[in-house]
């Protein structure tokens, strides 16, 4: 095997752990991917329907509008910590931006533990 087509074939094979790793909660349908010809996707998430309301919300809104909204417990850290990992695997799927996927990592439950505890 050529360097060329052994380099091919492990990248290949780390594209697909990656696709692999991304939470089935946040792999887009089939039905709502757009054509392969759409080259620009920013507007995708507001037009797909595939996020609620408060998803697209919280993840437009700034820093200091999200932490104001968790310090009056408006959304729990778990809600914007979901959002945002949607948000991330949904940009991952359409242009394929990313070498490590780690919502899989982010505890929800710990999140807002923490949160309770820090003064926001």
């Amino acid at each position: 095997m050529s360097s060329e087509a052994n380099w091919e074939k492990i990248a290949a094979g780390k594209r697909t752990a990656l696709a692999e790793s991304i939470p089935t909660q946040y792999r887009i349908p089939q039905d709502k991917i757009p054509l392969e010809s759409q080259l620009d996707v920013t507007t995708w998430p507001k037009e797909s329907g595939w996020f609620t309301p408060n998803e697209l919300e919280i993840t437009e809104s700034t820093a200091s509008e999200i932490l104001n909204k968790v310090a009056s417990k408006t959304w729990s850290a778990e809600q914007v910590t979901s959002a945002f990992c949607k948000r991330a695997a949904a940009a991952q799927q359409l242009v394929q931006r990313l070498s490590v996927q780690a919502c899989g990592y982010a505890s929800n439950t710990y999140t807002d533990q923490l949160s309770q505890r820090c003064v926001l």
